[in-house]
Protein backbone atom coordinates (compact mmCIF):
# COMPACT_ATOMS: atom_id res chain seq x y z
CA UNK A 1 0.00 0.00 0.00
CA UNK A 2 2.50 2.37 0.75
CA UNK A 3 4.65 1.31 -2.30
CA UNK A 4 1.82 2.31 -4.03
CA UNK A 5 0.79 5.40 -2.53
CA UNK A 6 4.67 6.70 -3.14
CA UNK A 7 4.80 5.42 -6.96
CA UNK A 8 1.16 7.29 -7.01
CA UNK A 9 3.19 10.55 -5.53
CA UNK A 10 5.77 10.20 -7.43
CA UNK A 11 3.80 9.84 -10.88
CA UNK A 12 1.74 13.04 -9.87
CA UNK A 13 4.61 15.14 -9.53
CA UNK A 14 6.45 14.02 -12.76
CA UNK A 15 3.31 15.24 -14.58
CA UNK A 16 2.96 18.38 -12.70
CA UNK A 17 6.96 18.82 -13.34
CA UNK A 18 7.16 17.18 -16.96
CA UNK A 19 8.41 20.07 -18.49
CA UNK A 20 11.50 20.65 -16.59
CA UNK A 21 12.21 17.50 -16.10
CA UNK A 22 12.00 16.06 -19.71
CA UNK A 23 14.70 19.03 -20.11
CA UNK A 24 16.88 18.64 -17.54
CA UNK A 25 17.25 14.61 -18.50
CA UNK A 26 18.46 16.40 -22.16
CA UNK A 27 20.67 19.05 -20.36
CA UNK A 28 22.12 15.56 -18.26
CA UNK A 29 22.73 13.68 -21.47
CA UNK A 30 24.30 16.77 -23.08
CA UNK A 31 26.71 17.38 -20.05
CA UNK A 32 27.70 13.27 -19.77
CA UNK A 33 27.90 13.13 -23.63
CA UNK A 34 29.93 16.23 -24.32
CA UNK A 35 32.13 15.76 -20.50
CA UNK A 36 35.09 15.58 -21.90
CA UNK A 37 35.78 18.86 -23.38
CA UNK A 38 33.62 21.01 -20.78
CA UNK A 39 37.54 22.14 -19.42
CA UNK A 40 39.30 22.83 -22.50
CA UNK A 41 40.76 26.18 -23.34
CA UNK A 42 39.31 29.11 -25.47
CA UNK A 43 40.43 28.85 -28.97
CA UNK A 44 40.24 31.33 -31.81
CA UNK A 45 37.97 34.37 -31.67
CA UNK A 46 37.06 33.82 -28.22
CA UNK A 47 40.84 35.21 -27.24
CA UNK A 48 39.34 38.44 -29.18
CA UNK A 49 36.25 38.71 -27.70
CA UNK A 50 38.21 38.35 -24.10
CA UNK A 51 40.40 41.16 -24.59
CA UNK A 52 37.99 43.69 -26.44
CA UNK A 53 35.29 43.21 -23.60
CA UNK A 54 37.67 43.45 -20.60
CA UNK A 55 39.95 46.64 -22.24
CA UNK A 56 36.63 48.47 -23.50
CA UNK A 57 33.83 47.40 -21.84
CA UNK A 58 30.10 47.20 -22.81
CA UNK A 59 31.60 49.81 -25.15
CA UNK A 60 32.03 47.30 -27.44
CA UNK A 61 28.39 45.85 -27.47
CA UNK A 62 27.65 49.62 -29.16
CA UNK A 63 30.44 48.70 -31.38
CA UNK A 64 29.42 45.81 -32.69
CA UNK A 65 25.91 46.49 -33.48
CA UNK A 66 27.53 48.58 -36.37
CA UNK A 67 29.74 44.84 -37.37
CA UNK A 68 28.86 43.68 -40.78
CA UNK A 69 27.85 40.44 -39.16
CA UNK A 70 24.99 42.14 -37.16
CA UNK A 71 24.51 39.69 -34.56
CA UNK A 72 23.05 42.31 -32.08
CA UNK A 73 21.23 39.59 -29.39
CA UNK A 74 24.60 37.01 -29.54
CA UNK A 75 26.62 39.98 -29.20
CA UNK A 76 25.07 41.05 -25.91
CA UNK A 77 24.61 37.31 -24.64
CA UNK A 78 28.61 37.23 -25.31
CA UNK A 79 28.54 40.40 -23.11
CA UNK A 80 26.97 38.76 -20.53
CA UNK A 81 28.96 36.05 -20.36
CA UNK A 82 31.81 37.89 -20.29
CA UNK A 83 30.87 39.93 -17.14
CA UNK A 84 29.95 36.69 -15.48
CA UNK A 85 32.75 34.32 -16.57
CA UNK A 86 35.78 36.16 -17.08
CA UNK A 87 38.94 33.49 -18.08
CA UNK A 88 37.26 30.80 -16.89
CA UNK A 89 36.63 28.42 -19.95
CA UNK A 90 34.44 25.63 -18.39
CA UNK A 91 31.74 27.96 -17.04
CA UNK A 92 31.20 29.03 -20.81
CA UNK A 93 31.26 25.41 -21.87
CA UNK A 94 29.12 24.21 -19.33
CA UNK A 95 26.43 27.06 -20.20
CA UNK A 96 26.86 26.04 -24.18
CA UNK A 97 26.77 22.36 -23.33
CA UNK A 98 23.04 22.99 -21.44
CA UNK A 99 22.12 25.47 -24.38
CA UNK A 100 22.64 22.21 -26.57
CA UNK A 101 20.62 19.88 -24.49
CA UNK A 102 17.86 22.58 -23.95
CA UNK A 103 17.75 23.04 -27.78
CA UNK A 104 17.47 19.07 -28.35
CA UNK A 105 14.27 18.86 -25.71
CA UNK A 106 12.58 21.85 -27.71
CA UNK A 107 13.25 19.47 -31.02
CA UNK A 108 11.63 16.83 -28.51
CA UNK A 109 8.44 19.13 -27.94
CA UNK A 110 8.46 20.38 -31.29
CA UNK A 111 8.32 17.00 -33.42
CA UNK A 112 5.87 15.72 -30.49
CA UNK A 113 3.35 18.45 -31.35
CA UNK A 114 3.66 17.93 -34.91
CA UNK A 115 3.29 14.09 -34.45
CA UNK A 116 -0.02 14.83 -33.19
CA UNK A 117 -1.47 16.72 -35.80
CA UNK A 118 0.03 14.41 -38.45
CA UNK A 119 -0.89 11.49 -36.96
CA UNK A 120 0.21 7.90 -38.24
CA UNK A 121 2.60 5.61 -36.19
CA UNK A 122 5.25 8.23 -35.72
CA UNK A 123 4.73 8.04 -31.89
CA UNK A 124 8.81 7.20 -31.70
CA UNK A 125 10.34 9.88 -33.71
CA UNK A 126 10.52 12.34 -31.17
CA UNK A 127 13.17 10.60 -28.79
CA UNK A 128 14.79 9.58 -31.65
CA UNK A 129 15.61 12.64 -33.55
CA UNK A 130 16.12 14.83 -30.59
CA UNK A 131 18.35 12.07 -28.78
CA UNK A 132 20.54 11.90 -32.91
CA UNK A 133 20.39 15.63 -32.76
CA UNK A 134 21.45 15.67 -29.33
CA UNK A 135 24.78 13.05 -29.89
CA UNK A 136 25.41 13.99 -33.49
CA UNK A 137 29.43 14.04 -34.05
CA UNK A 138 28.96 16.85 -36.42
CA UNK A 139 27.56 19.17 -33.76
CA UNK A 140 30.97 19.73 -31.88
CA UNK A 141 32.08 22.98 -33.47
CA UNK A 142 28.55 24.69 -32.64
CA UNK A 143 28.59 23.44 -29.06
CA UNK A 144 32.14 23.85 -28.20
CA UNK A 145 33.66 26.70 -30.12
CA UNK A 146 32.46 29.85 -27.46
CA UNK A 147 32.30 32.05 -30.80
CA UNK A 148 29.91 29.82 -31.99
CA UNK A 149 26.94 30.70 -29.77
CA UNK A 150 24.89 32.78 -32.31
CA UNK A 151 24.74 29.26 -34.15
CA UNK A 152 23.23 27.37 -30.66
CA UNK A 153 21.25 30.82 -29.66
CA UNK A 154 19.63 31.39 -33.54
CA UNK A 155 18.19 27.54 -32.81
CA UNK A 156 16.69 28.23 -29.91
CA UNK A 157 14.77 30.58 -30.64
CA UNK A 158 13.55 29.10 -34.23
CA UNK A 159 12.71 26.39 -32.65
CA UNK A 160 10.77 28.52 -30.07
CA UNK A 161 9.64 30.08 -33.15
CA UNK A 162 7.81 26.60 -34.74
CA UNK A 163 6.36 25.55 -31.48
CA UNK A 164 4.68 28.10 -31.24
CA UNK A 165 3.42 28.05 -34.81
CA UNK A 166 2.74 24.31 -34.36
CA UNK A 167 0.38 25.50 -31.30
CA UNK A 168 -0.99 28.08 -33.04
CA UNK A 169 -2.17 25.76 -36.03
CA UNK A 170 -3.65 23.30 -33.11
CA UNK A 171 -5.25 25.46 -31.13
CA UNK A 172 -5.84 28.92 -32.90
CA UNK A 173 -4.81 30.67 -30.09
CA UNK A 174 -3.98 34.32 -31.63
CA UNK A 175 -1.23 34.66 -29.18
CA UNK A 176 0.85 31.75 -29.91
CA UNK A 177 1.24 33.09 -33.47
CA UNK A 178 2.32 36.80 -32.37
CA UNK A 179 4.58 34.83 -29.85
CA UNK A 180 6.15 32.85 -33.12
CA UNK A 181 6.89 36.11 -35.08
CA UNK A 182 8.36 37.66 -32.03
CA UNK A 183 10.78 34.77 -31.83
CA UNK A 184 11.81 34.18 -35.24
CA UNK A 185 13.04 38.12 -35.26
CA UNK A 186 15.02 37.47 -32.04
CA UNK A 187 16.25 34.64 -33.70
CA UNK A 188 17.15 36.77 -36.73
CA UNK A 189 19.18 38.88 -34.67
CA UNK A 190 20.92 36.03 -33.08
CA UNK A 191 21.75 34.74 -36.53
CA UNK A 192 20.20 35.73 -39.98
CA UNK A 193 20.49 31.46 -40.82
CA UNK A 194 16.69 31.64 -39.81
CA UNK A 195 15.46 33.82 -42.83
CA UNK A 196 14.61 30.55 -44.29
CA UNK A 197 11.99 29.88 -41.61
CA UNK A 198 8.78 31.26 -43.40
CA UNK A 199 9.85 29.45 -46.34
CA UNK A 200 9.47 26.00 -44.18
CA UNK A 201 6.38 26.97 -42.80
CA UNK A 202 5.44 27.65 -46.01
CA UNK A 203 6.31 23.67 -46.75
CA UNK A 204 4.41 22.65 -44.05
CA UNK A 205 0.95 23.63 -45.11
CA UNK A 206 1.31 23.07 -48.59
CA UNK A 207 1.89 19.57 -47.45
CA UNK A 208 -0.33 18.89 -44.57
CA UNK A 209 -3.15 21.88 -43.97
CA UNK A 210 -6.14 21.93 -45.85
CA UNK A 211 -7.22 25.01 -45.57
CA UNK A 212 -4.25 26.56 -47.91
CA UNK A 213 -5.68 30.18 -48.24
CA UNK A 214 -6.07 31.15 -44.73
CA UNK A 215 -2.78 29.59 -43.86
CA UNK A 216 -0.62 31.29 -46.58
CA UNK A 217 -1.31 34.37 -44.78
CA UNK A 218 0.37 33.11 -41.75
CA UNK A 219 3.26 32.84 -44.42
CA UNK A 220 3.03 36.42 -45.52
CA UNK A 221 2.75 37.48 -42.13
CA UNK A 222 6.05 36.29 -41.02
CA UNK A 223 7.35 37.45 -44.19
CA UNK A 224 6.44 41.16 -43.19
CA UNK A 225 8.55 39.79 -39.57
CA UNK A 226 11.72 39.22 -42.22
CA UNK A 227 11.23 42.84 -43.81
CA UNK A 228 11.34 44.47 -40.29
CA UNK A 229 14.49 42.67 -39.74
CA UNK A 230 16.27 43.34 -43.10
CA UNK A 231 14.65 47.14 -42.49
CA UNK A 232 16.74 47.32 -38.98
CA UNK A 233 19.76 45.41 -40.24
CA UNK A 234 19.38 47.88 -43.05
CA UNK A 235 19.20 51.21 -40.76
CA UNK A 236 21.67 49.86 -38.63
CA UNK A 237 24.89 48.50 -41.30
CA UNK A 238 23.44 50.85 -44.59
CA UNK A 239 23.90 47.77 -46.81
CA UNK A 240 21.86 43.79 -46.42
CA UNK A 241 24.39 42.12 -47.29
CA UNK A 242 27.09 42.01 -44.29
CA UNK A 243 29.36 39.28 -43.06
CA UNK A 244 32.06 37.55 -45.65
CA UNK A 245 30.69 40.43 -48.42
CA UNK A 246 28.61 40.07 -51.42
CA UNK A 247 31.24 38.64 -53.48
CA UNK A 248 30.30 35.55 -51.23
CA UNK A 249 26.63 35.57 -50.32
CA UNK A 250 25.12 36.54 -53.73
CA UNK A 251 27.79 34.25 -55.56
CA UNK A 252 25.37 32.23 -57.12
CA UNK A 253 27.35 30.37 -59.75
CA UNK A 254 24.87 27.01 -60.28
CA UNK A 255 27.96 24.82 -60.29
CA UNK A 256 29.32 26.12 -56.75
CA UNK A 257 25.52 25.74 -55.95
CA UNK A 258 25.57 21.86 -57.06
CA UNK A 259 29.01 21.12 -55.39
CA UNK A 260 28.20 22.42 -51.91
CA UNK A 261 24.82 20.86 -52.40
CA UNK A 262 26.67 17.51 -52.85
CA UNK A 263 29.21 18.49 -50.37
CA UNK A 264 26.27 18.80 -47.90
CA UNK A 265 24.40 15.54 -48.54
CA UNK A 266 27.95 13.54 -48.72
CA UNK A 267 28.53 15.19 -44.92
CA UNK A 268 25.34 14.16 -43.54
CA UNK A 269 23.77 10.82 -45.78
CA UNK A 270 26.90 8.89 -45.83
CA UNK A 271 28.78 10.29 -42.95
CA UNK A 272 31.80 11.31 -45.77
CA UNK A 273 34.46 11.97 -42.65
CA UNK A 274 34.13 8.66 -41.43
CA UNK A 275 34.47 6.59 -44.92
CA UNK A 276 37.43 4.69 -45.69
CA UNK A 277 40.15 7.26 -47.15
CA UNK A 278 39.52 5.24 -51.19
CA UNK A 279 35.84 5.60 -50.86
CA UNK A 280 36.46 9.84 -50.08
CA UNK A 281 39.24 9.41 -52.92
CA UNK A 282 36.34 8.64 -55.50
CA UNK A 283 33.68 11.08 -53.83
CA UNK A 284 36.46 14.11 -54.70
CA UNK A 285 36.51 12.52 -58.21
CA UNK A 286 33.03 13.35 -58.58
CA UNK A 287 33.47 16.31 -56.57
CA UNK A 288 35.37 18.15 -58.24
CA UNK A 289 33.45 17.14 -62.11
CA UNK A 290 30.18 19.12 -62.72
CA UNK A 291 28.77 16.49 -64.97
CA UNK A 292 28.84 13.78 -62.27
CA UNK A 293 27.41 16.15 -59.87
CA UNK A 294 24.64 17.42 -61.93
CA UNK A 295 24.11 13.78 -62.58
CA UNK A 296 23.85 13.07 -58.68
CA UNK A 297 21.44 15.89 -58.05
CA UNK A 298 19.59 14.66 -61.03
CA UNK A 299 18.95 11.32 -59.45
CA UNK A 300 18.04 12.46 -56.08
CA UNK A 301 15.29 15.13 -57.21
CA UNK A 302 14.21 12.92 -59.98
CA UNK A 303 13.92 10.07 -57.09
CA UNK A 304 11.83 11.83 -54.29
CA UNK A 305 9.62 13.81 -56.96
CA UNK A 306 8.89 9.82 -58.07
CA UNK A 307 8.33 8.72 -54.57
CA UNK A 308 6.01 12.17 -53.57
CA UNK A 309 4.08 11.67 -56.63
CA UNK A 310 3.18 8.27 -56.77
CA UNK A 311 1.60 8.23 -53.05
CA UNK A 312 0.22 11.72 -51.75
CA UNK A 313 -0.95 10.32 -49.23
CA UNK A 314 0.34 10.93 -45.68
CA UNK A 315 2.64 7.82 -45.45
CA UNK A 316 6.27 7.82 -44.46
CA UNK A 317 7.12 8.24 -48.20
CA UNK A 318 5.22 11.98 -48.32
CA UNK A 319 6.66 13.00 -44.73
CA UNK A 320 10.07 12.05 -45.69
CA UNK A 321 9.78 14.43 -48.89
CA UNK A 322 8.84 16.95 -46.94
CA UNK A 323 11.81 16.48 -44.24
CA UNK A 324 13.95 16.35 -47.75
CA UNK A 325 12.79 19.86 -48.65
CA UNK A 326 13.10 21.28 -45.70
CA UNK A 327 16.66 20.01 -45.15
CA UNK A 328 17.36 21.70 -48.19
CA UNK A 329 15.63 24.70 -47.88
CA UNK A 330 17.60 25.29 -44.92
CA UNK A 331 20.91 25.00 -46.37
CA UNK A 332 20.46 28.48 -48.39
CA UNK A 333 21.84 30.78 -46.25
CA UNK A 334 24.94 28.51 -45.88
CA UNK A 335 25.21 26.82 -49.51
CA UNK A 336 27.83 29.49 -50.95
CA UNK A 337 29.94 29.59 -47.94
CA UNK A 338 33.53 27.20 -47.99
CA UNK A 339 33.05 23.69 -47.38
CA UNK A 340 35.92 22.43 -45.13
CA UNK A 341 33.54 20.50 -43.05
CA UNK A 342 34.86 17.85 -45.92
CA UNK A 343 38.23 17.43 -43.92
CA UNK A 344 38.20 18.82 -40.60
CA UNK A 345 35.16 20.29 -37.88
CA UNK A 346 36.03 23.24 -39.40
CA UNK A 347 32.36 25.06 -40.84
CA UNK A 348 30.33 22.29 -39.20
CA UNK A 349 28.65 25.13 -37.29
CA UNK A 350 27.36 25.70 -40.78
CA UNK A 351 25.28 22.76 -40.53
CA UNK A 352 23.65 22.68 -36.84
CA UNK A 353 20.33 24.03 -37.96
CA UNK A 354 20.07 21.99 -40.89
CA UNK A 355 20.90 19.05 -38.88
CA UNK A 356 17.30 19.21 -36.89
CA UNK A 357 15.61 18.01 -40.40
CA UNK A 358 18.44 15.63 -41.22
CA UNK A 359 17.71 14.14 -37.79
CA UNK A 360 14.01 13.52 -38.32
CA UNK A 361 14.47 12.06 -41.49
CA UNK A 362 17.03 9.59 -40.49
CA UNK A 363 14.33 9.14 -37.27
CA UNK A 364 11.74 9.01 -39.36
CA UNK A 365 13.18 5.78 -41.91
CA UNK A 366 14.48 4.00 -38.67
CA UNK A 367 11.21 4.39 -37.65
CA UNK A 368 8.74 2.92 -40.38
CA UNK A 369 11.66 0.14 -41.12
CA UNK A 370 10.98 -1.20 -37.56
CA UNK A 371 7.32 -0.54 -38.10
CA UNK A 372 7.85 -3.15 -41.49
CA UNK A 373 10.05 -5.50 -39.48
CA UNK A 374 7.80 -5.65 -36.53
CA UNK A 375 4.77 -6.23 -39.40
CA UNK A 376 6.61 -8.66 -40.65
CA UNK A 377 6.94 -10.78 -37.61
CA UNK A 378 3.45 -10.71 -36.36
CA UNK A 379 2.57 -12.01 -39.86
CA UNK A 380 5.12 -14.94 -39.96
CA UNK A 381 4.20 -15.68 -36.23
Amino acid sequence: MIKFVFNTQALKFYHSNKNLINCCFFCIISLGYYYNVIDINFASDDFDSLYKHQTIGFDIFKKQLKDSFFLPVTYLFQYFEISLFGNYPICYHFTHILLHGVNAYLFYKVLHQLVQTIGGSFSRVPIYASLFFLAYPYQTEAVVWIACSAYLLATFFGLLSIYYYVSFVQQSRIRDLYFSYLFLFIGLLCKEILIILPVILLMHQVFFEKDLKTKLLITMKACVVIFLYCLVRYITLGTLIGHYGASVHLNYNPFLLLKNTVAYLSKFFLGYRYLPEFVRASFRIIYHSPLSIFIVVLIVTGGIAYLYFRNTNIKPIKIISFIFICFLISLIPVINLETSFLGDLQSDRYGYFPSLFFCVLLSVLINSLFNNIFKQIVFTM
